[in-house]
């Protein structure tokens, strides 16, 4: 039997993939005809619909030949008939038609939604947007490197046996939006994982000498003890769980010893995915974190460990400086003469170009405003 034999039952029932086929010579109806157009191009099409309708009425070649008072009279005449109530003529009642034939955009929405079925669907199963693999973001968990000029194969031999860490560490408020994700190597030490973790608390604080931090991760206690004066804020926790037994077998690991965070690293803990440790710094700032997945270096990955960690980019807009509308804001000030908005945020060089004298001492005109440094909450 002829593979390319196309008639007969078997056709019938498993019908040819060629597009030449005659067989669809008959169809007049393609995708573009039956795809709805956006909000946007559904409201410009009514209103060029009501254009072309009202210039049959009235021509704009007409109404360009009076003068502009009258062109205003004409206009208002239209609106007065579109809000008329009682007898109209034949033309008052087509003028009324035009402007009710005009879509609102809660009419295109609604003609947009899906049926009750789907909408249903959707909202128990709610789409999610992925990015694509041809073109992933630098640094990314796929490709652990700071710029896609770096990320070029390397011999497999020089891969480091090493696991990558994709760490998540939340902000204390606990905003979605504000949490920061970096890729550590599991052979780092925990020190430079705590040094990353970006806080606007730490910031503001950093002048006052609170460099203690403790960790607790997969049923361990580590402390940072490279100063000589930290303090151990393990011990308080520790207290507070002696006094609380039910929390034993929860909090697992307070009993043993504190570790020190310089001596260990990710790979020597016993950790799960997406189950909640701990940061505590300055006192009682708190942070969640989560380890959110790991995987074995490739070689698109960054091969230098002092390279990581790595952060990866959120498109964030922070807060520029209110007097050149480019720069990153890095003060902040209150009832100060020279600003246009109070607080008011300036960069480095609005800030010295706008309070210091050429010889770089601050005007004595401006003793009395208050200046503050400004760290971005992210």
């Amino acid at each position: 039997m002829d593979e390319n034999d196309h008639s007969g039952p078997l056709h019938t029932v498993f019908p040819s993939f060629d597009w030449n086929d005659d067989d669809a010579d008959d169809v007049d109806i393609s995708v573009d005809d039956i795809r709805l157009p956006s909000t946007q191009d559904a409201i410009q099409a009514s209103i060029d619909k009501a254009l072309i309708a009202w210039d049959r009425i009235n021509p704009v070649a007409a109404v360009e030949m009076l003068k502009l008072n009258e062109q205003r009279a004409s206009t208002q005449e239209f609106a007065r008939i579109a809000l008329k109530d009682g007898n109209l003529t034949p033309q008052e009642q087509h003028i009324q038609q035009i402007f009710r034939s005009l879509l609102t955009e809660e009419e295109c929405i609604a003609a947009r939604l899906p049926c009750p079925e789907v909408q249903q669907f959707l909202e128990k199963y709610p789409r999610t947007r992925k990015g694509t693999v041809e073109n992933p973001p630098f640094p990314g968990w796929m490709f652990a490197n700071r710029s896609a000029a770096n990320a070029t194969a390397e011999a497999a031999d020089d891969i480091p046996e090493d696991s990558l860490y994709l760490i998540e560490v939340m902000h204390p408020s606990h905003a979605v939006k504000k949490n920061q994700l970096m890729l550590l190597r599991g052979s780092q030490p925990l020190t430079e994982f705590v040094d990353a973790i970006y806080c606007r608390d730490q910031q503001y604080l950093k002048e006052y000498g609170l460099r203690s931090k403790m960790l607790y991760m997969g049923g361990t206690v580590m402390i940072d003890q490279r100063d000589d004066d930290y303090l151990d804020y393990s011990q308080e926790v520790r207290r507070w769980l002696m006094k609380h037994p039910s929390l034993h077998e929860t909090y697992p690991g307070f009993d043993k010893p504190s570790l020190s965070m310089e001596c260990t690293t990710l790979n020597d803990l016993h950790l799960k995915l997406h189950e909640a440790y701990l940061y505590v710094h300055i006192g009682n700032c708190e942070h969640w974190v989560y380890v959110r997945n790991i995987r074995l270096l490739h070689d698109m990955d960054e091969r230098r460990v002092e390279q990581y960690p790595i952060r990866l980019s959120k498109n964030i807009q922070h807060q520029k400086c209110l007097a050149c509308q480019v720069h990153a804001a890095k003060y902040i000030t209150f009832d100060d003469p020279m600003a246009l908005d109070d607080p008011m945020f300036f960069c480095d060089s609005c800030y010295y170009v706008a309070h210091y004298d050429a010889n770089g001492k601050l005007m004595e005109s401006l003793s009395n405003f208050k200046v503050f440094p400004y760290y971005p909450d992210d």
